[in-house]
């Protein structure tokens, strides 16, 4: 017996035995708040980036609106109805309502450009 804890003698191996235990579980508590803020993260990214129906954006066209969604390399897309992100329209003529998320809404009107970065 060669080490001591406070006046009872203790074995080596008793200690080696202790140190092996604490450091085991210092791993294994890094490791389980490692894996909480995994999970904390990635349901932070989900919710900042939507993905459900309240985060798409609509558009509704008046009845006189001339005008054309294009994708990011500028290919005609659709004329009217939900914008995927980066795309952009274009708006030559008549009013154009959007329904973005959290309830926002815009109208725009006239001769317009714009792309959707969401």
């Amino acid at each position: 017996m060669k080490g001591e804890s406070g006046t009872l003698p203790v074995s080596d191996f008793v200690l080696l035995r202790q140190k092996r235990r604490v450091a085991v579980m210092s791993v294994l508590s890094g490791l389980a708040a490692l894996i909480m803020l995994g999970v904390a993260f990635h349901f932070y990214q989900l919710n900042s980036r939507g993905g459900g129906i309240g985060d798409q954006v609509f558009m509704e066209a008046s009845y006189d609106a001339i005008l054309e969604v294009k994708n990011l390399r500028d290919e005609v897309v659709d004329e009217a109805g939900q914008i995927e992100k980066g795309e952009r329209v274009v708006l030559k003529q008549g009013v154009v309502r959007l329904s973005l998320p959290r309830g926002v809404e815009a109208i725009v009107r006239d001769r317009r450009s714009w792309r959707l970065f969401l």
